[in-house]
C-alpha cells in the first residue's frame, strides 16, 4: 500500500494505491470506484461559440450576466420544493413573458428530470464535492444512449446542457438528374459508393402511406432492384429501419426527406445502406423532380465531414424528446439555449 499527498482544495480526502485484494478484505472499506478514463462530449462546440478564454462571445456577453434563459420541459411538478425560488430576483422589466400556472405555482425558478443511483456516478461525486465548495458544476446532457430518451448527467447539482446542433455537418449530397443537388446528412459514409446516377423512385408513387414511409415489409410488392429510394419520416419505424426495408427489397440506396414538423432539421444515422436525411423542403423538390420526367435519376456524394454549416444551432430533433425519470424521481436541471 502506497500513500500519497492529501488533498483538501475540493475533496476532504487523501490517497492511497491498493490491491483489488487488500480492498476486498479490509472491512473498514465501504466501497471503491474503478479509474475511468472519460471521453470530451464535443470537439468543434466551444470554437463554433467563440467561447476561447478572455476572448469572443463569453467576454463580450460579459460573462452571461443579465441573459434570460428558456427551459422547455413536461415533465415537472411546479410544487416540488426543488422549485422554490427564495433569493431569486423577480424577472428583470424588459423580460415580456408570462406564467401559464396558476398564481401561486408561478416561480423565478423551475428545474426538472430524472435520475440514475448517483452513488456508482463518479461525476456525480465529484461535482457534489465541487459545489459543496461553491463551485458551480455544468455537464452535457450526452449522446451515449443507449435509448433516444436518455440522459446523462442527470443529478440535481449539475447544470446538465441540452442538446443543440453546431455548425458541423456529416455531408451526404443528393445529387439529381437535372444537376440540382441537396445537402443531406448520414453517418454512414461508404467510400466505394459511386457517383454514377441510378434511378430514382418515390416509395409512395402508389399513394399508400405506409408505402412512403417504407415501414418493415411495405415494400415487398414494389420494384425498386437498383433505385434510389425516397422515403418519407414517420411510420412506425425509425430511419435505419427503413433503410433496412430499402436493402432488403434489393433498393440501391435512400433518400429520407423529413416530414413538415421537422423542417429543416436534419439527422445523421448510422444506416445499413447509402442514404441521406434531407429537409422537408429539399424532399418536396425531390418529389417535383420525380413527377416532373419519365426517368429520374439520383445518386447521393458522401463528404464526411463539414463545418460552417449555416443556420445553426436549431434545437436537435432528440432534445425534443422528452428524458424518461429514473427510478428515484429526482429532479435535474435543463436548459437549452438557441443562438438563432
Amino acid at each position: 500500500m502506497e500513500h500519497h499527498p492529501s488533498i483538501h482544495k475540493i475533496h476532504r480526502s487523501f490517497v492511497l494505491t491498493m490491491t483489488s485484494g487488500v480492498i476486498e478484505s479490509s472491512y473498514t472499506i465501504l466501497g471503491s470506484h474503478p479509474q475511468k478514463v472519460f471521453r470530451v462530449k464535443t470537439t468543434h462546440t466551444s470554437n463554433f461559440l467563440g467561447l476561447q478564454q478572455n476572448l469572443g462571445f463569453w467576454n463580450h456577453s460579459n460573462y452571461g450576466k443579465g441573459v434570460i434563459i428558456g427551459v422547455l420541459d413536461t415533465g415537472i411538478t411546479p410544487s416540488h420544493p426543488s422549485f422554490s425560488d427564495e433569493g431569486m430576483p423577480p424577472p428583470p422589466a424588459k423580460w415580456k413573458g408570462k406564467c401559464e400556472f396558476n398564481g401561486t405555482l408561478c416561480k423565478n425558478k423551475l428545474i426538472g428530470g430524472g435520475s440514475l443511483p448517483f452513488y456508482e456516478d463518479s461525476i456525480a461525486i465529484g461535482a457534489f464535492s465541487a459545489i459543496q465548495k461553491g463551485i458551480f458544476v455544468s455537464c452535457a446532457a450526452g449522446n451515449e444512449g443507449p435509448f433516444k430518451e436518455s440522459l446523462s448527467n442527470k443529478v440535481p447539482w449539475i447544470l446538465t446542457v441540452g442538446a443543440s446542433t453546431v455548425d458541423r455537418s456529416t455531408r451526404a449530397t443528393v445529387l439529381l438528374g437535372n444537376k440540382a443537388s441537396y445537402d443531406g446528412q448520414s453517418f454512414f459514409q461508404p467510400i466505394i459508393f459511386s457517383s454514377t446516377l441510378l434511378p430514382l423512385i418515390y416509395a409512395g408513387a402508389n399513394g399508400s402511406d405506409t408505402v412512403a414511409f417504407c415501414d418493415p415489409g411495405s415494400l415487398k410488392d414494389v420494384d425498386v432492384k437498383g433505385n434510389v429510394v425516397l422515403c418519407e419520416s414517420g411510420g412506425f419505424s425509425e430511419s435505419v429501419d427503413k433503410g433496412q426495408e430499402v436493402k432488403n427489397a434489393g433498393g440501391a440506396a435512400m433518400i429520407i426527406m423529413n416530414d413538415e414538423l421537422s423542417g429543416n432539421i436534419t439527422t445523421a444515422d448510422f444506416h445499413v445502406l447509402p442514404a441521406s436525411d434531407v429537409t422537408y423542403v429539399d424532399g418536396l423538390s425531390i418529389k417535383t423532380y420525380i413527377n416532373s420526367t419519365s426517368s429520374p435519376m439520383a445518386t447521393i456524394l458522401f463528404k464526411g465531414t463539414v463545418l460552417g454549416v449555416p443556420y445553426a444551432p436549431p434545437a436537435c430533433l432528440l432534445f425534443l424528446k422528452r428524458p424518461k425519470f429514473g427510478k428515484s424521481k429526482d429532479l435535474e436541471a435543463r436548459h437549452y439555449r438557441p443562438w438563432r
